[in-house]
């Protein structure tokens, strides 16, 4: 039996789309190696109690630990895709070293003559502000960095919709809006990937960012039809 779920940001966890062959609508891409028992795994050192807030402390306990937990060597292996706390990459995470070779060869197969915005043979392309934009998505690229918003992320193929963040630096409390209104799920990443809160939203919501060292991060935003990330200083 093949590998269902692992951690992977693309194949998030609790995406309708994409988390677990059987339960989301297509699971993750086939083909990727996890990185496999692992006799050393345990949730994060402030679980039970201490990962800064109740939501959090309760993310300790969203999926049994055992295994891998307290097994024998060959037998401290599942199947889950949970972050921070439980820090489900130090046994399901792929290596870079074969993701690469593995996206490489997929690349070979890829059919080019699509735009940024999904139409064939299509002259829309990302401007500096990593806006799909030209072509027939009605939006003039942008040319100029300064001209970029540096607090919100205009989604592409969306008219007006976006996420805004503030205040950004943050020290305690990051507020989320979603000018549209939908649902998606957040994850807070630091620059070595590492997922280091995730949760959902409806339309706003606050995120107590208190718990996170002074540093930058990314918050990457899925709303299941599209991922958007924003660079996020805290502290």
């Amino acid at each position: 039996q093949g590998v269902r779920e692992f951690y992977h940001t693309w194949f998030s966890d609790g995406s309708s789309l994409w988390d677990r062959v059987g339960a989301s609508t297509y699971g993750p891409a086939p083909g990727f190696l996890t990185g496999g028992p692992n006799p050393s795994y345990d949730w994060d050192g402030c679980c039970p109690g201490g990962c800064g807030s109740a939501a959090n402390n309760q993310a300790c306990y969203a999926v049994d630990i055992v295994p891998p937990k307290g097994q024998p060597a060959q037998k401290s292996y599942k199947d889950f895709n949970n972050s921070w706390p439980l820090n489900s990459w130090s046994v399901t995470e792929n290596s870079c070293g074969y993701q690469a070779n593995y996206i490489r060869l997929l690349a070979n197969f890829a059919d080019y003559s699509y735009d940024c915005n999904g139409d064939l043979n299509g002259e829309a392309s990302l401007d500096v502000c990593g806006v799909c934009a030209g072509g027939n998505t009605g939006r003039e690229p942008v040319v100029d960095p300064a001209d970029c918003e540096t607090n919100s992320i205009r989604l592409p193929d969306s008219g007006n919709r976006e996420f805004t963040l503030w205040p950004n630096p943050a020290k305690e409390n990051l507020h989320v809006l979603n000018s549209f209104g939908r649902e998606f799920t957040y994850r807070i990443v630091n620059l070595r990937g590492i997922v280091m809160q995730e949760g959902l939203g409806m339309g706003e919501e606050t995120i107590d960012v208190a718990p996170l060292e002074s540093g930058t991060y990314f918050v990457v935003f899925d709303t299941d039809s599209e991922v958007f990330s924003q660079k996020l200083v805290v502290n």
